[in-house]
């Protein structure tokens, strides 16, 4: 991305609290992450039995990077690092990550209003989110919901105020989103024949 884009799509994150970066990946590599976490996916589940984590994350791989070697592939340098470096004001790390599977008719906890940072930070840049597409985001596979930054709020909005100001965002296999730690959010209903599959870094300063 030239400076005049990278500078205009951090902005963009500043003004609404949240941007997508369309095409920043090619099928050829997500389907290769896929294909490796899938075949790995029984190791993520083993570690939460044996620490005995709540059963609704169980469709969740916490930090896949430390065992898929391919998963690296995706932080080298693309459409997004410019942006995030901008946005955050300069150098910064992978904080954590995750790959997160919507399974139709399963009560993931994504599914409820959260937001990451576990205290508000008000106008500190503490978190920047992603959200890695690695299939397809739909109205019917449970796009994210999220509270844009004027509708925004410090407390925990209800059910009703969240759903009637919330924005969903629908996305294709390769793109991704960025979006600030403070804002609430969670994921939709999968009510399709197939999971929704994301990956989610969190960057921080």
């Amino acid at each position: 991305m030239d400076i005049k884009t990278v500078k205009d799509t951090a902005k963009e994150i500043e003004d609404k609290g949240w941007v997508l970066i369309p095409e920043v990946y090619t099928e050829e590599l997500i389907e290769e992450v896929k294909k490796e976490y899938f075949e790995k996916k029984d190791i993520f589940a083993e570690i939460q039995r044996k620490k005995d984590m709540n059963t609704r994350s169980i469709d969740v791989g916490f930090h896949t990077i430390t065992v898929c070697s391919s998963h690296r592939k995706l932080f080298e340098q693309n459409k997004t690092s410019e942006v995030i470096g901008e946005y955050l004001g300069g150098k910064h790390i992978m904080n954590t990550m995750s790959i997160s599977e919507l399974v139709p008719k399963t009560n993931i906890y994504t599914k409820d209003i959260h937001r990451d940072i576990r205290g508000f930070q008000g106008s500190s840049k503490l978190w920047l989110l992603s959200v890695i597409m690695l299939t397809d985001s739909t109205l019917e596979n449970g796009a994210t919901w999220i509270l844009e930054r004027d509708t925004n709020t410090i407390d925990k909005p209800s059910e009703e105020y969240f759903f009637k100001n919330a924005k969903r965002i629908v996305a294709k296999k390769g793109d991704v989103i960025l979006f600030d730690g403070n804002l609430w959010h969670c994921s939709g209903k999968n009510d399709s024949n197939a999971s929704r599959v994301i990956m989610t870094p969190v960057y921080s300063r």
